[in-house]
């Protein structure tokens, strides 16, 4: 008589197996599931509502397009803001991670949560630790604040090339590999164009660095939006996506 038993402790050596149907898949999240998909779209637009707040509010003093985001916390009235932008994001990607390293069967998903923590932890640190004004020394705190936001950069595109691939085994999110590949690669090109704008402005050895290093506050809202553009994606996507019980149906001897 036939017996089910989960796929990966399945090791007769006669019998056939079959992967479960559809009818097998449940949420990606559990019961919850919805809950941290609602809090990942909301940690992300408050993050956005918060950005545009510092923009038409007391950020409005700084240049857009010469100074960097982080810059907003030296302004008095917009530390808060700032402060409640980064982590607002941090928690709303981290409400994502359920969704990522739940999956048993799928390792590219879990491959894909490693940069994802780290992306979130890069974001704390970016509030733990204060920028240093543009002519001051650097100092520790500003210098952690750097590489933290170095690190943030360059994790996401990585998370989302990885979690490309594996968004290619589900139907469930059609195109959706497509995109998450597309706008990780738009990310990463961004972060190289922010790194290019960084070095030029703090060595601005020729006159074309110097005018392409006063392009440093757009080259890293370009990215932001960007990387914006590819969470929403992502929180839609692993939504969408079902968790397959895998099982098979061995054939007693």
């Amino acid at each position: 008589m036939p017996t089910k038993t989960s796929l990966h402790h399945a090791t007769a050596s006669r019998g056939e197996g079959y992967l479960a149907p559809d009818s097998f898949a449940r949420p990606p999240f559990g019961p919850g599931g919805g809950r941290l998909i609602a809090l990942a779209l909301t940690g992300i637009a408050g993050s956005v509502v918060c950005a545009g707040l510092i923009h038409l509010g007391p950020g409005r003093s700084l240049n857009p397009v010469s100074r960097t985001f982080s810059d907003y916390v030296l302004v008095n009235e917009a530390t808060w803001l700032f402060n409640t932008s980064v982590l607002s994001l941090a928690v709303g990607s981290a409400a994502l991670l359920p969704g990522l390293a739940g999956r048993g069967a799928g390792r590219g998903m879990s491959r894909a949560a490693v940069p994802l923590v780290v992306w979130c932890g890069a974001l704390l640190l970016v509030v733990l630790f204060q920028t240093d004004p543009p002519s001051a020394p650097p100092s520790a705190s500003g210098t952690v604040h750097r590489y933290a936001g170095a690190a943030a950069f360059v994790s996401l595109p990585l998370a989302g090339l990885l979690l490309s691939h594996r968004l290619r085994l589900s139907p469930s999110v059609g195109t959706g590999a497509l995109r998450v590949r597309l706008l990780s690669r738009a990310s990463a090109a961004g972060v190289a164009l922010f790194f290019v704008t960084h070095l030029a402005a703090t060595y601005p050895v020729m006159p074309e660095a110097e005018v392409l290093g006063r392009a440093l506050g757009l080259a890293e809202r370009l990215l932001l939006i960007t990387d914006i553009a590819l969470l929403c994606l992502l929180a839609d996507l692993v939504g969408r996506m079902p968790r397959r019980v895998a099982t098979c149906e061995v054939a007693a001897p």
